[in-house]
């Protein structure tokens, strides 16, 4: 009498689907959000981007949700039957890497300035500004990987 087998379970998340790009754009995310709560002044306290800046916060913790939804959506797609998306993610995370630089590089000069002499920046606005540009790494690392359409 044969064994009766079962059928292999597959897994939900396929890890293969996420390239390089895809884990420095969620490692800079991390060390993002880990700034996010950091201290951001030396001589004013010891401040965080909620309480100094709450838009800023707010905006960039849509922006490392809307990276994670788009890194995760090729993983799951497959064994989920989710549709593709319509839509080429790679301008999308330089356009996100790119508003995040811009917006850190204008937190940090916005307490910069001549008149703001009390103010002086710590660590979290430094690991902010780091952390965008090494999303914007992520970005282009992963525009350089895409796939590419043969025309003849």
């Amino acid at each position: 009498m044969a064994r009766p087998t079962r059928d292999t379970r597959r897994r939900l998340v396929n890890a293969g689907e996420l390239g390089s790009g895809d884990w420095i754009m969620l490692g800079s995310s991390l060390l993002l959000f880990i700034a996010l709560i950091a201290g951001w002044w030396v001589s004013g306290g010891n401040d965080n981007a909620a309480w100094q800046s709450g838009w800023y916060f707010v905006f960039m913790l849509i922006l490392i949700l809307i990276t994670i939804v788009l890194v995760a959506y090729p993983a799951f797609q497959s064994e989920a039957r989710l549709p593709a998306l319509p839509f080429n993610t790679p301008p999308v995370f330089i356009l996100i890497g790119f508003v995040m630089f811009l917006m850190t590089f204008y937190e940090l000069g916005r307490y910069q300035g001549v008149l703001q002499s009390t103010i002086s920046p710590g660590f979290g606005i430094y690991l902010a500004l780091i952390s965008s540009a090494l999303y914007l790494v992520g970005a282009m690392v992963k525009w350089g990987n895409r796939e590419r359409r043969l025309v003849k």
